[in-house]
């Protein structure tokens, strides 16, 4: 159900974008973005897309690096507060 609902969410952006008269450059980084997980090979050639034409997985590693070391940091805490 949750997958649906994304699906859905992200429908109803792109809807009401369309509308927009201009379309800035951050909301659509962020959309593409938050459409990776889902479709991930889509979504990589709209990052290539000027002005997105930096490499998605590289924007997506150092998110990744940053919630792997906030999860590094809790488990270290919680061996700490163990021991």
């Amino acid at each position: 159900m949750r997958f649906n609902t994304g699906i859905a969410a992200m429908m109803e952006f792109v809807n009401g974008a369309y509308k927009w008269e201009q379309r800035p450059r951050q909301a659509l980084e962020q959309f593409v973005l938050l459409l990776a997980p889902y479709a991930p090979h889509l979504a990589e050639e709209m990052w290539q897309v000027p002005p997105l034409y930096l490499a998605m997985y590289l924007s997506l590693h150092n998110v990744m690096d940053q919630q792997l070391s906030r999860i590094q940091r809790r488990q270290n805490l919680n061996r700490n507060a163990i021991s």
